[in-house]
Protein backbone atom coordinates (compact mmCIF):
# COMPACT_ATOMS: atom_id res chain seq x y z
CA UNK A 1 0.00 0.00 0.00
CA UNK A 2 1.38 3.17 -0.94
CA UNK A 3 0.09 5.03 2.32
CA UNK A 4 2.27 2.78 4.12
CA UNK A 5 5.32 4.06 2.26
CA UNK A 6 4.69 7.55 2.38
CA UNK A 7 2.92 7.78 5.66
CA UNK A 8 -0.68 9.18 4.23
CA UNK A 9 -3.65 7.41 2.53
CA UNK A 10 -3.23 7.67 -1.27
CA UNK A 11 -6.27 7.42 -3.72
CA UNK A 12 -5.29 4.03 -4.84
CA UNK A 13 -5.68 2.92 -1.26
CA UNK A 14 -8.43 4.94 -0.52
CA UNK A 15 -10.33 3.72 -3.61
CA UNK A 16 -9.40 0.09 -2.43
CA UNK A 17 -10.55 0.82 1.61
CA UNK A 18 -14.29 2.23 0.11
CA UNK A 19 -14.08 -0.77 -1.84
CA UNK A 20 -13.98 -2.99 1.19
CA UNK A 21 -16.36 -0.80 3.30
CA UNK A 22 -19.09 -2.24 0.69
CA UNK A 23 -18.14 -5.39 0.51
CA UNK A 24 -18.45 -5.50 4.24
CA UNK A 25 -22.08 -3.78 3.94
CA UNK A 26 -23.14 -6.08 1.64
CA UNK A 27 -21.71 -9.15 3.85
CA UNK A 28 -23.66 -7.46 6.75
CA UNK A 29 -27.09 -7.49 4.80
CA UNK A 30 -26.51 -10.91 3.79
CA UNK A 31 -25.43 -12.24 7.09
CA UNK A 32 -28.91 -10.61 8.58
CA UNK A 33 -31.14 -12.10 5.99
CA UNK A 34 -29.46 -15.32 6.66
CA UNK A 35 -29.91 -14.63 10.57
CA UNK A 36 -33.95 -13.87 9.81
CA UNK A 37 -34.57 -16.77 7.73
CA UNK A 38 -37.14 -19.72 8.75
CA UNK A 39 -35.79 -22.88 7.03
CA UNK A 40 -31.81 -23.75 6.18
CA UNK A 41 -31.20 -26.16 3.10
CA UNK A 42 -28.19 -27.81 2.54
CA UNK A 43 -27.50 -30.82 0.33
CA UNK A 44 -24.17 -32.90 -0.17
CA UNK A 45 -22.33 -31.04 2.25
CA UNK A 46 -20.65 -33.56 4.50
CA UNK A 47 -17.87 -35.03 2.56
CA UNK A 48 -14.92 -33.63 4.21
CA UNK A 49 -13.96 -34.46 7.99
CA UNK A 50 -12.19 -31.53 8.60
CA UNK A 51 -15.31 -29.22 7.42
CA UNK A 52 -18.19 -31.04 9.29
CA UNK A 53 -16.96 -28.72 12.61
CA UNK A 54 -16.89 -25.50 10.23
CA UNK A 55 -20.39 -26.70 9.19
CA UNK A 56 -22.28 -27.62 12.32
CA UNK A 57 -20.99 -24.33 14.14
CA UNK A 58 -23.12 -22.35 11.02
CA UNK A 59 -25.85 -24.50 11.17
CA UNK A 60 -26.03 -23.60 15.14
CA UNK A 61 -25.95 -19.90 14.93
CA UNK A 62 -28.82 -20.27 11.83
CA UNK A 63 -30.51 -22.15 14.48
CA UNK A 64 -30.10 -20.08 17.60
CA UNK A 65 -29.11 -16.62 15.72
CA UNK A 66 -27.42 -13.73 17.68
CA UNK A 67 -29.15 -13.73 20.68
CA UNK A 68 -28.50 -17.40 21.33
CA UNK A 69 -31.61 -19.30 23.36
CA UNK A 70 -32.99 -15.70 25.09
CA UNK A 71 -33.67 -14.03 21.85
CA UNK A 72 -37.43 -13.19 22.15
CA UNK A 73 -38.50 -11.26 19.22
CA UNK A 74 -35.69 -9.94 17.22
CA UNK A 75 -37.38 -11.63 14.03
CA UNK A 76 -41.25 -11.17 14.30
CA UNK A 77 -44.28 -12.01 12.30
CA UNK A 78 -47.66 -12.02 12.45
CA UNK A 79 -50.16 -15.07 13.41
CA UNK A 80 -53.24 -15.95 12.72
CA UNK A 81 -54.26 -13.48 15.52
CA UNK A 82 -52.19 -11.04 14.36
CA UNK A 83 -50.15 -10.70 17.31
CA UNK A 84 -46.45 -11.23 16.68
CA UNK A 85 -45.15 -14.69 16.80
CA UNK A 86 -41.76 -14.83 19.21
CA UNK A 87 -39.10 -16.87 18.00
CA UNK A 88 -39.81 -19.40 19.77
CA UNK A 89 -43.08 -19.85 18.01
CA UNK A 90 -41.56 -20.16 14.86
CA UNK A 91 -38.65 -22.77 15.38
CA UNK A 92 -36.12 -22.38 12.81
CA UNK A 93 -35.36 -25.61 11.13
CA UNK A 94 -32.36 -26.94 8.97
CA UNK A 95 -32.49 -29.45 6.20
CA UNK A 96 -29.59 -30.77 5.49
CA UNK A 97 -29.85 -33.72 2.59
CA UNK A 98 -26.46 -36.52 3.24
CA UNK A 99 -25.36 -39.30 1.74
CA UNK A 100 -23.59 -42.36 3.37
CA UNK A 101 -20.13 -42.43 1.41
CA UNK A 102 -17.55 -42.68 4.14
CA UNK A 103 -19.47 -43.92 7.01
CA UNK A 104 -16.95 -42.11 9.56
CA UNK A 105 -17.48 -39.09 7.89
CA UNK A 106 -21.12 -39.44 8.71
CA UNK A 107 -21.26 -40.53 12.16
CA UNK A 108 -18.82 -37.44 12.65
CA UNK A 109 -21.57 -35.37 11.65
CA UNK A 110 -23.81 -36.92 13.98
CA UNK A 111 -21.81 -37.13 16.65
CA UNK A 112 -20.82 -32.84 16.51
CA UNK A 113 -25.18 -32.44 16.00
CA UNK A 114 -25.26 -34.08 19.09
CA UNK A 115 -22.72 -32.29 20.65
CA UNK A 116 -23.90 -28.67 19.69
CA UNK A 117 -26.82 -28.98 20.88
CA UNK A 118 -28.79 -29.47 18.13
CA UNK A 119 -32.19 -32.13 17.71
CA UNK A 120 -32.11 -33.84 14.41
CA UNK A 121 -35.11 -36.37 12.62
CA UNK A 122 -34.07 -38.24 10.09
CA UNK A 123 -36.79 -38.59 7.68
CA UNK A 124 -38.12 -41.56 6.22
CA UNK A 125 -37.24 -42.41 2.45
CA UNK A 126 -39.29 -45.68 1.39
CA UNK A 127 -41.13 -43.53 -1.06
CA UNK A 128 -38.01 -42.65 -2.98
CA UNK A 129 -38.16 -45.34 -5.79
CA UNK A 130 -41.54 -44.04 -6.24
CA UNK A 131 -40.30 -40.60 -7.47
CA UNK A 132 -38.78 -40.14 -11.15
CA UNK A 133 -35.75 -38.86 -11.69
CA UNK A 134 -36.11 -35.29 -13.29
CA UNK A 135 -32.19 -34.46 -14.94
CA UNK A 136 -30.41 -36.82 -16.64
CA UNK A 137 -28.18 -38.83 -14.38
CA UNK A 138 -24.70 -40.26 -15.57
CA UNK A 139 -24.02 -41.24 -11.93
CA UNK A 140 -27.30 -42.64 -9.59
CA UNK A 141 -26.72 -42.07 -5.61
CA UNK A 142 -28.28 -45.16 -4.67
CA UNK A 143 -31.19 -43.57 -2.71
CA UNK A 144 -30.82 -46.14 0.14
CA UNK A 145 -27.90 -44.19 1.06
CA UNK A 146 -29.82 -40.48 0.85
CA UNK A 147 -30.54 -39.37 4.61
CA UNK A 148 -32.93 -36.21 5.11
CA UNK A 149 -31.93 -34.52 8.45
CA UNK A 150 -34.25 -32.00 10.24
CA UNK A 151 -32.60 -30.38 12.38
CA UNK A 152 -33.47 -27.86 15.52
CA UNK A 153 -31.97 -26.12 18.45
CA UNK A 154 -32.77 -28.22 21.26
CA UNK A 155 -33.99 -26.27 24.34
CA UNK A 156 -31.02 -25.05 26.75
CA UNK A 157 -32.63 -26.80 29.57
CA UNK A 158 -31.59 -30.23 27.49
CA UNK A 159 -28.19 -28.82 26.47
CA UNK A 160 -25.52 -30.34 28.20
CA UNK A 161 -23.12 -28.49 29.87
CA UNK A 162 -19.58 -28.78 28.05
Amino acid sequence: FDWAMSGSLGTESMALINEKKKENIVYQDTFAAYLNADILIAADVIYDPDAVPSLVAAIKQFLIGNGGYEQQFASSEMNSNNTMKSLDQRQKCAIVATTKRNMKTFELFLRSIDQSCISHINEKTEIWDSIPYIFPCYFVQPRKDIVIHILKARARSNCDKA
